[in-house]
């Protein structure tokens, strides 16, 4: 007899009728009870407002909202400038940094280990061996988070990014 499989996902649009209009129904009542929190128009999973946590960390958000036609489900993200510019930084880091090493040392850094941990039947899960970091010279003897936390820091004192508001549509 073979198992289940718990993670399955079906897109929205591959949905029938009657299971989008499920959902769509199920949103709605779920609109309805945090029209407290979001005002009725629009749920979320995340918390739009608390107050304990640093501003670092409120720099997303994330809305779910209902169409005019009764069947089609809208997301939305909505991300700060503030955070497209750190991880603009940190984009522009992690170029250079791999712009200097080789294929060979960039596979060798980034490649997962693993190693048989236990077995349930016939199956085998393993475990992942954290490898130490390497020292490169081709980056000043340091390890890859090393120099791209200077690489960074250089960034961020002597060109830092311009960031422009913008907005893109995901048609899928």
């Amino acid at each position: 007899m073979s198992r289940r499989k718990h993670n399955r996902f079906t897109p929205f649009a591959s949905l029938s009728r009657h299971r989008q209009r499920d959902a769509f129904v199920k949103l709605r009542w779920k609109i309805l009870r945090d029209a407290p929190i979001y005002g009725g128009l629009f749920s979320s999973h995340l918390v739009l407002d608390e107050s304990d946590r640093p501003d670092a960390y409120r720099q997303w958000f994330d809305v779910l909202f209902l169409s005019l036609d009764d069947r089609s489900i809208w997301n939305a993200s909505i991300t700060t400038g503030t955070l497209r510019f750190w991880e603009r930084i940190q984009d522009l880091a992690s170029e250079q940094t791999c712009s200097r090493l080789t294929e060979t040392e960039l596979e060798e850094e980034y490649r997962w280990k693993f190693s048989p941990a236990f077995y349930v039947g016939r199956q085998k899960f393993y475990r992942v061996i954290q490898s130490e970091p390497g020292h490169h010279a081709a980056l000043d003897g340091l390890t890859v988070r090393e120099y791209e936390e200077r690489a960074a820091s250089k960034i961020l004192r002597d060109t830092p990014p311009e960031i422009h508001e913008s907005f893109r549509l995901d048609y899928t």
